[in-house]
């Protein structure tokens, strides 16, 4: 997912890729594609189980509120260097850094927290 050529890689400009890079030249989609992939990481045995459990309290909720998904939905950890720490949704994902997803209190706001989504899949 993190290295995929989308519609969000084909509309950075050269700015946007350099910007993410924090570099002061030229950065090809290529040279992204490689800097953001290498940003994916591993969900630990911990992280898995919470956010296993903040998904099945919310389930019946989302289940009564949201329609059928065609595909699951993937919560894939970050290191965060991709996109400056912030979490964000890609074609049928959502990255979470790696900052936010060890926090003691990210079980709680997945909780709280309106998401678009009937199931989550963990995925690195």
């Amino acid at each position: 997912m993190l290295g995929a050529r989308d519609d969000f890689v084909t509309r950075l400009s050269p700015f946007d890729r350099a910007a993410r890079l924090k570099s002061a030249g030229d950065v090809s989609e290529d040279e992204y594609l490689a800097f953001a992939r290498a940003a994916a990481r591993e969900w630990s045995n911990d992280e898995r189980a919470r956010l296993t459990a903040a998904f099945a309290a919310i389930e019946p909720k989302l289940v009564e509120l949201l329609p059928e998904w065609g595909e699951p939905i993937l919560l894939v950890k970050t290191s965060g260097e991709e996109e400056g720490g912030a979490g964000y949704t890609r074609a049928n994902a959502v990255m979470l850094p790696q900052a936010m997803a060890t926090k003691p209190s990210c079980s709680a706001r997945w909780r709280t927290k309106s998401f678009t989504w009937r199931r989550a899949t963990i995925r690195a």
